[in-house]
């Protein structure tokens, strides 16, 4: 049975097992559940119905869903957040895990603060657990929380930035691939063979081409960082499983030399921008600059369809080197306890971290120097 806080205010439910996997596939809620997402200012594609769905299906046998519902007088959902329990229960996450770029919650405006409080209160009482949100988006209103959970000694903090290639100006990015640089190393490519530049429109295209781009992208992570993602077959099969369910929402872009993939993306529309999920290139060809060209010619696509941004997501320095702008985006360690926060061996540095963070929601975006794409 959902378990209930038993304050004098809106429900709060958490729903686990068997009712929160009901919750995924009941229509009702699911109707209910998307109309909160479009009615939060906040929301992002993460926490949108299209999102989560697909990753607990495909992630079944990994994670149980873990939901905490707010309802209000009528019984419509006035707030959500989404967490994952694995299997063996020895961990708790945000969910969409790995592939969830930007955590957060839904909930009605003005309501956050109260939701999200109560809401990771509940959950701490039940598994006793900390509850990490990576990537909070500025407009996350997170500042109470923050705030709530300073004074019990209970929440880390620290930020990171959010690089963003501005993809409205279609001049400028040609400008980019005119430059000398660029254009020399196009045209030794173009000198060792057929080279095409594709969108990948249909999962029929996609299934066809994603395990070489899988195998690019692995190896030039065992070189450089010891792990293959790809090893995991589950995170090829959601890239797969949202093209297939989401076709509007997904984008595959491919750069071939002789009917080879030298250089690959693959992401998903989020508000105004597409957030780069996957970067990938041969490195036998890394002195062609594949990556740039991908990325690039990716941009020019997206700016025949309307978009703002191509998010090159947080995380690796190099990714500086191509973003027009950028915004703040904050991470959050909250504990059950002090002592569980000192033993995390991260307090210390809590003070002048939360005093960051707070500082930055009234900064708002900031301005990086243009990009020269060199």
């Amino acid at each position: 049975m959902p378990q209930k806080s038993s304050e004098n205010k809106p429900q709060v439910d958490l729903l686990s097992g068997a009712d929160a996997w009901s919750f995924l596939k009941t229509e009702a809620e699911i109707t209910n559940w998307s109309r909160l997402y479009a009615d939060c200012p906040w929301a992002s594609e993460y926490q949108s119905p299209q999102f989560l769905r697909t990753w607990f299906d495909v992630f079944e046998s990994r994670f149980d869903p873990i939901i905490i519902r707010e309802t209000n007088t009528s019984g419509d959902a006035s707030g959500l957040l989404f967490l994952a329990l694995s299997k063996d229960q020895q961990r708790l996450i945000v969910a969409g895990g790995g592939q969830s770029e930007y955590h957060g919650w839904l909930s009605v405006p003005g309501n956050s603060h109260d939701f999200i409080q109560r809401a990771v209160a509940l959950v701490q009482q039940k598994y006793g657990r900390m509850v990490r949100f990576t990537n909070l988006m500025r407009d996350v209103p997170v500042a109470a929380l923050v705030a709530h959970a300073q004074t019990g000694k209970q929440i880390i903090t620290s930020h990171d930035s959010r690089p963003l290639l501005s993809v409205s100006h279609r001049e400028s990015l040609e400008a980019v691939l005119r430059k000398k640089g660029n254009k020399s190393k196009m045209n030794r490519l173009k000198k060792l063979g057929a080279l095409e530049f594709q969108r990948v429109s249909t999962i029929e295209e996609f299934e066809a081409c994603i395990d070489d781009i899988a195998r690019i992208f692995d190896e030039r992570q065992k070189v450089h960082n010891g792990v293959t993602v790809f090893d995991n077959p589950l995170h090829r099969d959601f890239p797969l499983e949202y093209m297939r369910r989401h076709p509007d929402l997904s984008r595959v872009f491919t750069l071939k030399l002789d009917q080879k993939i030298i250089g690959a993306l693959i992401g998903h529309k989020c508000r105004d921008a597409l957030v780069i999920d996957i970067i990938a290139f041969d490195l036998e060809y890394q002195k062609y600059s594949p990556a740039k060209f991908v990325i690039y010619l990716a941009a020019l696509e997206l700016n025949k369809e309307g978009f703002t941004y191509l998010d090159l997501t947080p995380g690796d320095e190099w990714k500086k080197q191509y973003q027009s702008t950028n915004e703040v985006v904050f991470c959050l360690d909250i504990f059950p306890s002090e002592r569980a926060a000192l033993t995390s061996n991260g307090l210390k540095l809590a003070k002048s971290a939360t005093k960051l963070v707070l500082n930055s929601f009234r900064t708002g975006r900031t301005k990086a120097r243009a990009s020269s794409g060199a």
